[in-house]
């Protein structure tokens, strides 16, 4: 009796400082030490608004589920500055979209990935990026969104009449 005792308190043991030292894997497995950092180019014969506001939503999906916002400032600046990097936290992938373009007259997506052997770039040019990532080692990714904004068309010409008096 006290063998089964003396035994299942060494178990216990093991299992707690195997915890505390950070041994235990997560059933979900291994978690990804991925990070993504999302850049701003603003472009064009025109500019936005002074007090524009852009926004690139990311949605993460796989062993886990995560969005992210991060906003960048009429100059392409992040609001707050250094907010443009994300870590999903797990293995899957991530889909960049601008939600709020600030009226641009148009917008294009870019995207470099650290390896090619932990993960793959997808999409582009006028379609949002996605980067598929299954690396458990250090794995990075930037994406780069453009706005370009384009000087409005020149107003009609004004045709004028002649006018006679007869």
């Amino acid at each position: 009796m006290h063998v089964r005792r003396r035994t299942a308190l060494f178990v216990a043991a093991l299992v707690v400082s195997g915890l505390a030292f950070g041994v235990f894997v997560p059933p979900g497995g291994a978690q990804a030490n991925t990070s993504f950092t999302v850049e701003k180019v603003v472009d064009g014969e025109a500019s936005p608004p002074p007090d524009a506001e852009f926004v690139v939503t990311v949605v993460c999906t796989g062993e886990g589920d995560a969005t992210f916002e991060i906003s960048f400032d009429a100059q392409g600046v992040p609001v707050p500055s250094d907010s443009n990097t994300v870590v999903p936290g797990f293995i899957g992938s991530c889909t960049f979209t601008e939600t709020q373009t600030a009226d641009a007259s148009a917008v294009a997506y870019a995207c470099t990935v650290s390896n090619d052997i932990d993960g793959e770039c997808s999409g582009g040019g006028a379609d949002p990026v996605t980067i598929t990532y299954s690396a458990s080692a250090q794995f990075t990714g930037t994406v780069t969104v453009t706005n370009t904004y384009d000087p409005p068309p020149p107003p009609p010409p004004v045709v004028l009449q002649p006018v006679f008096t007869g």
